[in-house]
Order: structure tokens, then sequence, then C-alpha cells
């Protein structure tokens, strides 16, 4: 199989710098092994969930008969890993729809890029940011918490109150003791 790693390679190669793509050579996207590499999936997952229609090919969809190929989109492999990683998570194929559907809806800009998800036994959350959290599985598109706290923030503020208020004390316990 190493020809195949070579040839993932230079699809992956010739998707992310078009400076070493040919024009004719087609290229564009990914393969189907490519896609499946990338997605960390097998190759007959891959070729079941566009059989099924969960993950479609965006830029070139099988069509009938043999020897034409499927070309995926960047974001059809992001699609397909978030589906792997959910299936890994023990989520289901039905779950794993409404959750793609949801990440569809939210697009492939920055919204999508500063995006969380949170498997937590039935349900899946998407954080979109630290105001927007949405269940899509249980109650979809209803909020799922009430609160999410950035304790990495949380920290930050009291070392800088901290000691704002050590060199307060300081500078006020030197000018007044005798």
């Amino acid at each position: 199989m190493k020809w195949a790693k070579g040839f993932a390679d230079r699809a992956i190669l010739g998707h992310m710098d078009p400076s070493k793509r040919q024009a004719s050579a087609p290229t564009a996207g990914f393969s189907s092994m490519a896609a499946a590499r990338l997605a960390k999936i097998t190759y007959r997952q891959l070729d079941h969930w566009a059989a099924t229609g969960l993950v479609a090919p965006s830029l070139a969809p099988a069509r009938p008969g043999t020897g034409n190929r499927r070309r995926y989109s960047f974001t059809d492999v992001v699609v397909m890993r978030t589906a792997g990683e959910l299936r890994r998570a023990g989520v289901s194929l039905q779950g794993i729809r409404k959750v793609v559907g949801e990440l569809k809806r939210l697009g492939d800009g920055s919204e999508l890029s500063q995006a969380r998800l949170i498997v937590d036994g039935n349900d899946v959350v998407v954080v979109v940011d630290e105001r927007t959290v949405l269940s899509v599985l249980r109650q979809p598109g209803q909020g799922a918490l009430r609160l999410v706290l950035d304790l990495g923030g949380v920290l930050r503020e009291l070392r800088e109150v901290a000691a704002d208020i050590s060199s307060a004390s300081g500078a006020a316990g030197q000018g007044g003791s005798r």
C-alpha cells in the first residue's frame, strides 16, 4: 500500500498548494483514498457513508458505472473526520446525521473554526462561543448549558488583580510604617 500513501500525499499536496498542481490534472479536492486517510476512517466507512448520503462528495459525486472517481472538498473531509470521531465516541449514525446537519448550518467560516463539540452520554453539544451552547440530540437548537467558565481566563484575571493588590499593599505598607 506504499503507492496509496504516495498518491494520497500528492493529492493532499495538490489541494493545499496550487503552484504544485497542474491545471489539467484531476487533483482538485481529494480522492476517496486521500479523504479517508485524512479523516482517519476506513475506505469502507467512507464508501458506506457516501452510499447512504451521510457524507456526499461535493466536488464530483459518483456516477453510475465503474471507473469514475468521487472528489471530496476540504469541508467534506472536516465533516468526515468529525463523524469518525463521534462514531468512535459511541454516537449513533442517526445522531451523527443530526450533528452533520448542524455543522453544515454553521458553514465553514469562523463560526465553525471556533466551535467545539462535547459528547455527553446521550447528547452532543455544540459550543459556538462562550454564550452559545446548543444541544444537538436531546433538545435540538436549545441552550444546553447555563455556564461555560473559562478557567484560564479566571486564573489570568485573578493573578493580575492579586499582583495589583500586592503592589498596592506593599506601597502602602512602606509609606505608612515608622
